[in-house]
């Protein structure tokens, strides 16, 4: 995976910061400026600010990222690491409880896997809302094309009841833009999908070799 980021996207001009999805931008961006490395601690950053910024714009939007960022936080993977995929993989002791036949609920391997599934969401949100979708048919939208496809009925169902109380489309954009013109929202939402998008699958990627050191593991214990 291969990601340039301009100049533009290194400086954080200062009126962003009354803007609180342009905000969040901003805290992916620092996260991803060497991608496909991550660096951990901004990112623990970003995904921290956007459970706030998303539970204000919306309660409950946020939540998941809330649990999974704990998870992160309280894993025991070597904190010296400062690049997130080196740092995941030396967690790999952690799941040896469970003969590395899955993850460990509580761990940094199922918070990533998680944070790069819901990012992908949220990435969906924000092009829905972008073309112009209410809040509620952009959420359900966004579920179907990512979430959906990882949840069982019951979650399924209750994920997609929560459309019923989330902020009509309106306020919603006033929320995530600070009260800035809707032509400004539509571009921080524009910024987020471009930068957040190959986060979401630099975590995913990650996963995957995560599972495949799992793997290899297992292979291990039956020589």
């Amino acid at each position: 995976m291969t990601t340039t980021v301009s100049q533009h996207d290194e400086q954080i001009p200062a009126e962003e910061e009354f803007r609180p999805l342009a905000a969040l931008v901003s805290r992916y961006r620092e996260a991803s400026l060497d991608l496909p490395r991550l660096c951990r601690e901004p990112f623990f950053v970003a995904l921290e600010v956007s459970a706030e910024s998303l539970n204000q714009a919306a309660n409950g939007l946020g939540d998941y990222l809330v649990k999974d960022a704990m998870k992160l936080r309280r894993s025991t993977a070597s904190m010296e690491e400062t690049d997130y995929g080196l740092w995941l993989r030396s967690e790999l002791p952690r799941h040896a409880e469970n003969g590395y036949s899955c993850y460990v609920d509580d761990s940094a391997f199922m918070a990533n896997l998680w944070v790069g599934r819901y990012l992908e969401f949220m990435v969906e949100f924000f092009v829905q809302l972008e073309s112009g979708c209410e809040t509620s048919t952009s959420y359900l939208n966004a579920h179907q094309l990512t979430l959906q496809k990882h949840h069982n009925m019951f979650i399924s169902m209750a994920f997609r009841a929560g459309a019923l109380w989330l902020p009509n489309r309106v306020d919603i954009m006033a929320s995530l833009g600070g009260g800035a013109p809707e032509a400004v929202v539509l571009s921080d939402m524009s910024d987020f999908v471009r930068i957040v998008r190959p986060i979401a699958s630099c975590c995913l990627e990650i996963n995957d070799e995560l599972d495949s050191l799992m793997q290899a593991e297992r292979a291990a214990l039956k020589t």
